[in-house]
């Protein structure tokens, strides 16, 4: 069985204590839009077609993330970066491929109705949402090749 490392503990720790903050300024630096074509709907319309679809989406998230344990604490050992970068992007594709696929039968509308519920319900922007969700599935990818050339 693979023994924790203090450094691993220590991470934990500190994504617990920095999370909110990280929270508080990226919804400061990028706050929703003032105004929607969907929020004529109201919030609670909103969440009733959304909600499900967020959850699932945020469960994909950390099954994303679990992508990088196999390459650690599997047969073999890795000894590189790439699998933490793998974890990282699939914990944004992952997720952003559901609500595609959630969404695709209502067309770009629907997609855009998911994304302003998204934005209500996090406080975060679209455009913020982007400066995080782009360049971690960038890193996904890219990893996913690096990792695939070494096996």
């Amino acid at each position: 069985m693979p023994k924790i490392s203090l450094g691993f503990g220590i991470s934990v720790i500190a994504s617990a204590i920095l999370t909110p903050f990280i929270m508080s300024w990226w919804k400061r630096a990028a706050p929703p839009a003032k105004a929607s074509e969907f929020d004529a709907r109201g919030m609670d319309a909103l969440r009733a077609r959304n909600n499900r679809i967020d959850v699932i989406g945020t469960a994909l998230s950390f099954c994303g993330l679990l992508t990088a344990f196999p390459f650690y604490f599997g047969r073999a050992h890795w000894n590189s970066p790439w699998p933490i970068g793998l974890g990282f992007g699939m914990m944004v594709i992952f997720p952003v491929t559901f609500f595609w696929a959630a969404t695709r039968h209502g067309g770009i509308g629907r997609w855009r109705e998911f994304w302003r519920f998204y934005e209500l319900k996090w406080g975060v922007g679209i455009r913020g949402v982007s400066w995080v969700f782009v360049p971690a599935a960038i890193l996904g990818i890219v990893s996913l090749v690096a990792i695939l050339s070494d096996i």
